[in-house]
């Protein structure tokens, strides 16, 4: 397709107008300039048509569908570069110390595949790409998978210097919901790409884990995991602390909440935002006795129209867990404490996988 990325950017074009991604061949198309990276489109995944997750009758968004455009990846990018918005720095940070731990040093020597769930964080993407560079002996295939054709081709547009200079890395990209790990593993298998041999190591680089049906996603994707395979990412976890839940309320509300609502609602007509709010309530993991905590973030939405409609729209949910009621649960289902780093009350860890017998 001549048509690239590069040009729906500058001109703030939808998915919508862009029909021709409707008829592109099932295997490829070009994401980047140059053909650097190759995006496989899943069609009974992604429809270009499908820019909002939300219609005028819906009280919950699909979060699957909230950066189907420019303007809610420029939105996003506003959030994580914001100083208010810390999480982004201090889980960049803990990836820098993991990767730079004896624990990664050893696991990357056998490393055949590295598969990146969410694009979206183009420095981080980097911080991978170089300590695969230094440390491997072998070609390693990066995959990230995301449901956003923006958000690919924007991480691609990011991090094409470092792939160009890269001689051990594979780059690929497939535009998939990797909330269905059964499916995302067929694709991988019809695109040759698999880790009979090595170890494939998996990376969350946000806090993607907790927005989704954690408990869910775990369970199916331990089936997709061999002996050995690591699994990567940041979580916030409760504290002691009586006042947490109001901590935490308090730390998530201002623009974060208010980003996602204009990212999600910019490509929407007639549509006017109005308060933004942040509810946390208590609730319980599994049937544990101690408390974990549900977030959800909230806009009041004025659809204009004759009648005009008005009502609340959850735009995002999050939880947070005890430490050791998560690990537990994780280990329940193959995956094991390996190391981690801690800053600041954000950890990232790494666990790798064994069958449970």
């Amino acid at each position: 397709i001549a048509k690239t990325f590069d040009k729906l950017f500058e001109n703030n074009e939808l998915p919508t107008k862009y029909k021709e991604l409707e008829d592109a061949p099932h295997e490829y198309f070009d994401g980047a300039r140059n053909n650097i990276l190759l995006i496989h489109l899943d069609h009974e995944k992604v429809n270009p048509g499908d820019v909002v997750g939300v219609s005028r009758s819906s009280r919950v968004l699909n979060q699957c569908l909230m950066y189907h455009s420019p303007a809610a990846v420029r939105a996003w990018e506003s959030v994580i570069s914001d100083s208010k918005y810390g999480l982004f720095e201090k889980c960049k940070n803990n990836l820098e110390q993991l990767l730079d731990s004896e624990e990664w040093k050893q696991s990357v020597e056998h490393l055949d595949t590295i598969l990146i769930l969410g694009a979206g964080a183009p420095s981080k993407d980097k911080l991978i790409i170089d300590s695969v560079d230094k440390l491997s002996k072998s070609l390693v295939q990066l995959i990230w998978v995301d449901v956003s054709l923006y958000m690919l081709a924007n991480t691609a547009k990011k991090v094409m210097g470092e792939l160009a200079d890269s001689s051990l890395i594979k780059p690929r990209a497939i535009a998939t919901d990797f909330e269905d790990p059964e499916r995302l593993n067929q694709i991988m298998e019809q695109l040759g790409i698999n880790n009979d041999g090595g170890t494939r190591a998996t990376f969350i680089l946000g806090f993607t884990l907790s927005n989704i049906h954690e408990d869910d996603f775990i369970r199916a994707f331990s089936e997709i995991c061999k002996e050995g395979d690591l699994l990567i990412f940041p979580m916030e976890f409760v504290t002691d602390d009586e006042n947490f839940g109001e901590e935490l309320k308090n730390r998530y509300k201002s623009k974060l909440a208010i980003e996602l609502a204009r990212a999600t609602f910019s490509i929407m007509p007639n549509v006017r935002l109005g308060k933004t709010e942040v509810l946390v309530n208590p609730t319980h993991f599994h049937g544990s006795s101690e408390k974990s905590y549900k977030l959800e973030f909230r806009t009041h939405v004025t659809y204009e129209g004759k009648p005009a409609i008005r009502h609340w729209v959850t735009t995002a949910t999050a939880t947070r867990h005890p430490r050791q009621i998560y690990l537990d649960f994780l280990k329940q289902h193959g995956f094991n404490y390996f190391t981690s780093v801690e800053n600041h009350g954000v950890e990232t860890l790494i666990f790798k996988f064994s069958k449970i017998s």
